[in-house]
């Protein structure tokens, strides 16, 4: 048996007992059962081994404590055995492979073409004598090392070395009072030079390491927004896909995703879901609207000098073919729907609304979209008067009033009204915005929503550049100039968000109160009766006529009157009477003095 590795085979309690072992006669070989090894091989003479050193007797640790009985854990509990598992299915053989198609022989590439020799290069310049370099400097004698610490005489060959202090056997194998410290240890004599160097690198390293992290921050937050946004685009995306496929179409889905953040991503959904917004089936289209209607129209003049104004409306890259082809079908489709709605009349800025149609959907899906809107959404603005867009536009201020008091009373005292977002609200902002892609944005929104939608999204645009009003001049024409521009780099998406949070705070029924109020307390519509009764009054013949005619109209202040001049009269009647009275007296007072003085006289005239 060999020995220990990490001890002395001469001075160990397990050698002693293995060598009595030695000594003792072999076991029966009738017991042993294993095979017949054979001989052992003959090893030699032992070595000579070094008498093993006295030890300290071993400390008397006294008698071991009592711990007491074992505690009683009753039986083990019986486990439930191992379900059977179903035997593996019998996949049957491999399925047989078509044999590799045969190539045929490779082509024959022709002999490999001569190439051009390599261009002769020019001789390596001259460079000169190399420069004297400073000699190395003077560092001095090397520093004292500490000596090296003593580790004893070698092992024997053939054994392991000795357990040092340090070792995790030193206590098990040696008692605890023969182990020594090592004072000849130190930190300076393990690391050497290329650790050291080492050492300094990492820490190199580590101290960058901040500001590299800090140079990639905006790459890595700008990839993860992109990875995010690209995940919510395919959520949506399918989230639409679904609602198109279910029959009938969920609209409220749609409505909802028109709504949200980025809208209905491109004009290939759009092209989709905008018809069923407005109940449009691709089914129903009426027959495609032709050229014979202009010289029909009596719009046709004006339709045609706004249609050639459109052209910034239409894609910078666009040919020039493809435009003028595009305007020819916008001149088509306005006419098709004031012809087939002689009720509407046309104004200008209608064909900014018509315009965004076509380019999205064809002329055909126009025609109708455009018929639906013109006899819903757009119907105030095409009466003959402007009476119901201005009433359209009298809800803004009551908006403004409710969502920020400051600036309403601002714009109050600048007289400034709201004829700066009239062509906001009737060309849908298509006409103030040069960038398609809002235009698009605001066309999602406003499709899904309640038809005064966009007068609540222009409140958001004032309120939004609440501190650009308020620092201008408080007067129509600065206040006006300001807000008539709308600038190109608002939040859409925020102002589409901001409008919703307005039209659930202050809905239109609310709001419609506070309008009708407004209307009745104008000037020239409360006293409208008062005026025209106090030109009647003018002419006296004219009011005699109409008092024989109709129905006596009496007013407040007529009513005060006629009980001032029936008063007056009574007065002037009893002053007439007391004059009379006191006349009459007097008379009768002068009459009986002179029968008294010519009694005959006054006979001879009353005979």
């Amino acid at each position: 048996m060999d020995a220990h590795p990490y001890s002395d085979p001469a001075s160990s309690p397990e050698s002693d007992a293995l060598s009595e072992a030695d000594a003792s006669p072999a076991l029966d070989s009738s017991q042993d059962e294993g095979p017949d090894r054979g001989s052992a091989p003959d090893r030699g003479p032992a070595p000579d081994r070094d008498p093993a050193p006295d030890r300290d007797p071993a400390p008397d640790r006294g008698p071991a404590p009592d711990r007491g009985p074992a505690l009683d854990r009753g039986p083990a509990p019986d486990r439930d055995p191992a379900p059977d598992r179903d035997p593996a299915p019998d996949r049957g053989p491999a399925p047989d492979r078509d044999p590799a198609p045969d190539r045929g022989p490779a082509p024959d590439r022709g002999p490999t073409p001569d190439r051009d020799p390599a261009p002769d290069r020019d001789p390596t310049p001259d460079r000169g004598p190399a420069p004297d370099r400073d000699p190395a400097p003077d560092r001095g004698p090397a520093p004292d090392r500490d000596p090296a610490p003593d580790r004893g005489p070698a092992p024997a060959p053939g054994r392991a070395p000795a357990p040092g202090p340090d070792s995790k056997l030193a206590p098990v194998l040696e008692p605890a009072a023969s182990v020594k410290p090592n004072h000849g240890y130190s930190k300076e004599n393990v690391y050497s030079k290329e650790r050291a160097a080492k050492e300094a690198t990492e820490t190199d390293i580590v101290s960058r390491e901040p500001t590299v992290s800090a140079r990639n921050l905006s790459t890595i937050a700008t990839a993860v927004r992109q990875q995010d946004a690209q995940s919510k685009h395919r959520r949506k995306l399918a989230e639409i896909q679904d609602a198109l496929a279910q029959k009938p179409v969920d609209l409220a889905t749609l409505r909802r995703m028109a709504i949200s953040e980025g809208g209905l991503l491109s004009d290939s959904i759009r092209m989709k879901v905008w018809p069923q917004l407005l109940n449009i089936q691709p089914e129903d289209l009426p027959a495609a609207p032709g050229r014979g209607l202009r010289e029909l129209s009596k719009d046709y003049v004006q339709v045609e000098l706004d249609v050639k104004r459109s052209m910034r409306r239409f894609p910078p890259a666009m040919e020039e073919e493809q435009r003028t082809n595009l305007q020819e079908q916008l001149m088509d489709v306005i006419l098709h729907v004031l012809d087939r709605n002689p009720q509407l009349h046309y104004y200008q800025g209608y064909h900014d609304v018509v315009v965004t149609f076509l380019l999205v959907v064809g002329a055909p899906m126009t025609a109708a979209m455009a018929e639906k809107l013109s006899t819903h959404h757009l119907r105030d603005f095409m009466d003959p008067t402007m009476d119901s867009t201005k009433h359209i536009l009298s809800y803004l201020m009551p908006i403004l009033e409710r969502a920020n008091p400051k600036l309403f009373d601002f714009m109050q005292r600048s007289e400034v009204g709201t004829i700066f977002a009239l062509s906001w609200l009737i060309t849908w902002y298509g006409h103030v915005l040069s960038d398609y892609r809002h235009v698009v944005r605001l066309y999602d929104f406003f499709l899904a929503c309640h038809p005064l939608m966009p007068i609540y999204f222009a409140a958001v645009v004032v309120l939004h550049r609440e501190d650009e009003v308020l620092s201008c001049d408080c007067d129509m024409p600065s206040v006006h100039h300001l807000l008539s521009q709308i600038p190109g780099d608002l939040p859409y998406e925020s102002l589409v968000s901001r409008a919703g949070d307005l039209f659930v705070q202050f809905p239109p029924s609310e709001l419609a109160k506070v309008v009708s109020l407004q209307e009745e307390e104008r000037m020239a519509i409360s006293t409208f009766k008062d005026f025209e009764l106090a030109s009647l009054q003018q002419r006296p013949d004219t009011v005699l006529r109409r008092r024989r005619t109709s129905p006596k109209v009496e007013t407040p202040a007529a009513t005060s009157g006629t009980a001032l001049r029936r008063g007056t009269n009574r007065l002037l009647k009893l002053a007439v009477w007391g004059i009379a009275g006191t006349l009459g007296a007097a008379a009768l007072a002068v009459f009986n003095s002179a029968l008294q003085w010519a009694p005959d006289f006054v006979v001879q005239l009353f005979h």
